[in-house]
Order: structure tokens, then C-alpha cells, then sequence
């Protein structure tokens, strides 16, 4: 399949990006890979069926000959409204790793901050009953080992920050992540609802232990590390879904011109900016006015906002 891409991409590479000629283009892969499927089916080998898809396709010129599109005609300013020319095209490949090392990069940064649980609880639980010397020895080790898996993870990920000036992603990939993402929700509303859970059962785990008569540490500590499995299950579940998110928002078609990639990279720029405000609001809000019981309410407020000013940008 790669190469049968690989060989309609050298064919229009020299060709303007015209929505006419995109088309064409999509057409005529999605008819390559279905007559090389169709000959796989009937026992060909790899090599054969692609020599005869690549032989019956024929010459480029032949076929904009037949469609009646002459190359010379195209003016110069549709030939520079594209931004395809500009930006990287994933591949099936590149988006393959690009979902398994969000993954691994929420496991990674998961397990740090289950690392980070662990240590504080020993901690705590340990202090006042045996030598200090034992719980400041794991917490160290702990915090040092959820460093590690904090540096891993974002070294894993750092290789494919290109993606955040823009990248072009075809209607194939598009309808394969849109399908995997909807096959993913299950899992992902299962983690959630684990996640939630483990958050109600740590604060349980305090009053239980409080009226139990187990002590404040015994309660903290399970707090803490009840707390810390959840946080992984949000991290590792919501990277996962993340990871299919980033792609079908910010992926751009091959058509889009420069004035809608302008728009779209402004817009990215704004949302980052906007959501650092609402944080800075919950936050100042809650210290200087003791409004904590009720400033959770600026974030579905941006929300709306946010989607209001996005439509009007």
C-alpha cells in the first residue's frame, strides 16, 4: 500500500494543488488500492499485482488529456492558495506512531505520578513508626524514579513536535481515526468512571479511618495512594484519547488554502492563551476571594465562551 502512495504522490508532485487535481488524485489511490487488493485475493503475489495496478494506470499526461485539464492554464495565485506544499503529510506509519507514543507517554507519565502516590504514602505512614532513615530512603527513590518517568515520556513525545505548525491528513486517515476514536470511547468512559470512583473511595478512605479510630496518617496516606491510581487512569486514558483528538482537529486537508491555515494556527495560539486567563481567574478567585465553592463555575463558562469566539474568529 505504501508503495502504491508513494507512486501517486510522485506523479502529482510536480503538478499545482488545485481542488480539481486533489480529486483526481484521491480517486485514482482509492481505485489503485482496491484493484491491488482484489488481485492479492486472487492469489498474486505482492510484487505482480503491484506491477499490474502501477502498468494499467498508465501516463499522467494521458489522463489530464482525457479529462480535458490542460496544466498550462492554471494560474499562478491557485496554485499558491494551498498550504500542501507547505506541510508534511502523515502517513499511515507516522500516525501510527505518533498514537503509540501518546499511549506509552501517558503510562509513562501515569506511573510517574503513581510513583510520586507511593513514595508520599510510605511516608507518611512510616515516619512515626520506624526509623526515619527508611521512609526518607523511598520517598527519595520514588521521586527519582517518577523524574525518570517524567523525562521519558516527554523525550518520547518531543520527536513529533513539528505537528504543532500544521500537518495535512487525508479523508482515508481521517475516516480510519475517526473510527478508531469511536471504538476507543467504551474504554475511555470506563477509565473515567474507574478514575472517579478511586477519587470517592480515597476520600471514604479518610473518614473511615477516622472513625475506625486507624489515625490521621493511616487515612492520609491512603488518601494519597488511592488518589495517585486515579490520577493514572485520567493520564493514561485521556493521552490515548487526546492522541485522536489532536489529530482530527488540528490535521488540515490538502485543499485548505492559506488564509483558512492562518486562521487555524491563530486560533491554536488563542486557545492556549484564553485557557492560561481562565486558570489565572479560577485561581485568583479561590486564593484572594475564597470563592473555591463556587469559582469551578469560570471553567463551562469558557467553555461556551470559548466556542463562541471560535465561530467568530
Amino acid at each position: 500500500m505504501k508503495v502504491i502512495e508513494n507512486y501517486v504522490e510522485t506523479m502529482f508532485v510536480n503538478l499545482p494543488y488545485t481542488a480539481e487535481l486533489l480529486a483526481i488524485k484521491e480517486d485514482i489511490l482509492l481505485n489503485m488500492k482496491e484493484k491491488y487488493l482484489e488481485l492479492i485475493e486472487e492469489g498474486k503475489a505482492e510484487n505482480e499485482a503491484l506491477g499490474t495496478v502501477i502498468a494499467e494506470f498508465g501516463s499522467i499526461d494521458e489522463l489530464l488529456d482525457s479529462l480535458e485539464i490542460s496544466v498550462e492554464e492554471v494560474d499562478d495565485q491557485e496554485y499558491h492558495q494551498f498550504v500542501s506544499s507547505k506541510l508534511p503529510i502523515l502517513s499511515e506509519s507516522v500516525i501510527t506512531n505518533y498514537l503509540e507514543t501518546k499511549r506509552l507517554t501517558g503510562m509513562f507519565i501515569g506511573s510517574g505520578v503513581v510513583s510520586l502516590g507511593v513514595g508520599l504514602s510510605s511516608f507518611l505512614f512510616l515516619i512515626n513508626r520506624t526509623s526515619p532513615s527508611i521512609p526518607f530512603f523511598i520517598i527519595g527513590l520514588c521521586i527519582l524514579a517518577a523524574i525518570s518517568l517524567f523525562i521519558i515520556g516527554g523525550m518520547k513525545l518531543s520527536v513529533f513536535n513539528y505537528l504543532k505548525k500544521g500537518f495535512i491528513l487525508n479523508s482515508e486517515d481521517r475516516v480510519l481515526l475517526e473510527q478508531a476514536k469511536f471504538d476507543y470511547h467504551r474504554s475511555f468512559v470506563l477509565s473515567m468512571v474507574l478514575g472517579v470512583g478511586l477519587s470517592m473511595l480515597s476520600i471514604f478512605s479518610v473518614i473511615f479511618s477516622l472513625f475506625w479510630g486507624f489515625g490521621e496518617d493511616i487515612g492520609l496516606s491512603s488518601l494519597i495512594l488511592i488518589a495517585s491510581v486515579a490520577c493514572f487512569f485520567f493520564i493514561y486514558a485521556g493521552n490515548i484519547q487526546g492522541s485522536y483528538t489532536f489529530l482530527l482537529e488540528n490535521g488540515l486537508e490538502e485543499s485548505t488554502s492559506d488564509k483558512d491555515y492562518e486562521r487555524h494556527q491563530f486560533l491554536q495560539r488563542f486557545e492556549s492563551l484564553y485557557w492560561l486567563v481562565i486558570l489565572l481567574i479560577f485561581f485568583g478567585w479561590g486564593f484572594f476571594f475564597e470563592g473555591w465553592f463556587i469559582c469551578w463555575i469560570v471553567f463551562p463558562i469558557g467553555g461556551v465562551l470559548q466556542d463562541t469566539l471560535s465561530h467568530k474568529i
